[in-house]
C-alpha cells in the first residue's frame, strides 16, 4: 500500500514538473516557435528572352529588354531579371528619357512605382550618369530616389555621396549626405553592364 502511494507522489511530481517546463517553454517566454517555411512566390505568367512596353494610354512609361520577365497577378507586381545578361530598362516621362542597365526591376501595378536593384548604371539623354546598388521611380511624383551609396557624372564632374532624390532627366540632382565631387579628365559612356571610357 505505502509503494503504491510512493507511485502516486512520484507520478504527481512528474506531472508537475512536465506542466512546469511546457510553460517555461512557451514562446512568449522567449522562445520562439518552430520557423515555418515561407511561401513560394509561383508567378502566374512568365516570358524568355524579351522586349516589353508598357504604355498609358498614348504615352509610354517604361520599356525592358530582358532574359526573364515574370508576372504576379495576385500581388499586382511584374518582376524582370537577369539571367546571364543585365537588364535594359528604359523610363519615360513626357520628354524625358532615362536608360538603365540593373540586375533586376519589379513593378508595382498599383502604384506603378518601378524599383531596379543591383549593379545599377543610369544615363540620361543629356550624358548625365548615375551609379548605385539601386533606386526607386515614382512617376506619379517625377522622382528618383536611393538612400544607397551614389555616383553622379555630369560633363567631367564626379560627385559622390549617400542618398539621392533627382528628376527622370537628372537635371536636377539632391546628394543627401556625405558629399564629395572631384572633377575626371575624360568623358564616359553608357554600356551594359556599367561604364566605359569613351574615344
Amino acid at each position: 500500500m505505502r509503494r503504491l502511494a510512493w507511485i502516486g507522489i512520484a507520478s504527481c511530481l512528474l506531472l508537475v514538473a512536465v506542466a512546469f517546463w511546457l510553460w517555461i517553454l512557451r514562446p512568449e517566454n522567449g522562445i520562439p516557435s518552430p520557423v515555418k517555411a515561407p511561401v513560394q512566390e509561383i508567378a502566374q505568367v512568365k516570358f524568355r528572352d524579351i522586349h516589353l512596353v508598357e504604355m498609358e494610354g498614348n504615352q509610354r512609361m517604361w520599356e525592358a529588354d530582358a532574359d526573364q520577365i515574370e508576372v504576379f497577378e495576385e500581388k499586382r507586381m511584374t518582376r524582370i531579371s537577369k539571367l546571364q545578361k543585365q537588364i535594359k530598362m528604359t523610363l519615360y516621362m513626357d520628354n524625358d528619357v532615362l536608360t538603365c542597365y540593373t540586375d533586376q526591376a519589379e513593378i508595382n501595378g498599383e502604384t506603378k512605382r518601378i524599383d531596379l536593384q543591383g549593379n545599377l548604371t543610369a544615363q540620361s539623354q543629356q550624358g548625365i550618369m548615375v551609379r548605385t546598388d539601386s533606386v526607386q521611380w515614382f512617376p506619379r511624383e517625377r522622382k528618383l530616389r536611393t538612400d544607397k551609396p551614389v555616383t553622379v557624372m555630369r560633363q567631367g564632374l564626379l560627385i559622390q555621396g549617400l542618398g539621392m532624390e533627382a528628376d527622370l532627366a537628372l537635371e536636377e540632382v539632391k546628394i543627401l549626405s556625405n558629399i564629395v565631387s572631384s572633377f575626371q579628365a575624360s568623358d564616359q559612356q553608357l554600356a551594359p553592364g556599367g561604364l566605359r571610357k569613351g574615344r
